[in-house]
């Protein structure tokens, strides 16, 4: 995988928080960015400065594993409603009749939301199937993602934690569930872990 170059970004800010997809959010006013962000056509709506902030962190976060991402609309919303009541939501762009591009709504602002949004995008369009199907032996899983199935047993879930938690990793932590989670980093993605994490600590 490669290291995506810092491209060009369209800021969207509305009068109000975001309501509804962005179809029915009305005009996009471009401003000047705030904080330069680093990934491929990537268009927000909504956002304050902390919430860009973090999304620039977060992108960065991939950039710098060499993890690319797919152009995306980044959504900031006040309401659980765009994101269903999680808080977070993806919506691939085969799922998308606007403009062909991901969409990422945040209702939540927590950075391991951001994250875990942006792995979504990641695995949909980088994902492997032999690095699937190692990761849902790696947690006994069946199957990927299977709206049957509990959250937490569908592997598109456990991948986008997991990608997630290593990103946001910046100390080295002894925690058995972390590490769980962290070490299946490379089985996933076929990157090594961070540097945070030991080789000893997933063995």
């Amino acid at each position: 995988m490669r290291f995506f170059a810092a491209l060009t970004i369209s800021l969207s800010i509305l009068a109000g928080p975001a309501q509804a997809p962005p179809d029915a959010l009305g005009e996009r006013a471009t401003l000047p960015l705030v904080a330069p962000v680093s990934a491929p056509a990537v268009t927000v709506i909504g956002g304050n400065d902390r919430q860009l902030e973090v999304l620039d962190d977060s992108l960065k976060a991939f950039a710098s594993f060499g993890l690319d991402l797919p152009p995306v609309t980044v959504t900031f919303s006040d309401s659980e409603e765009p994101c269903r009541g999680n808080a977070g939501y993806y919506v691939p762009r085969s799922k998308q009749v606007k403009d062909g591009v991901d969409e990422i709504y945040i209702c939540t602002m927590i950075r391991s939301v951001v994250l875990h949004e942006l792995a979504h995008a990641w695995d949909r369009h980088f994902g492997e199937a032999e690095r699937r199907q190692a990761f849902l032996e790696r947690w006994g899983l069946e199957r990927w993602s299977d709206p049957a199935d509990d959250w937490y047993e569908r592997g598109s879930e456990r991948s986008a934690e997991t990608i997630a938690f290593a990103l946001a990793l910046r100390e080295p932590t002894d925690n058995p569930d972390m590490l769980r989670y962290v070490c299946g980093f490379e089985t996933i993605t076929g990157v090594a872990a961070p540097a945070a994490v030991q080789a000893s600590d997933c063995a």
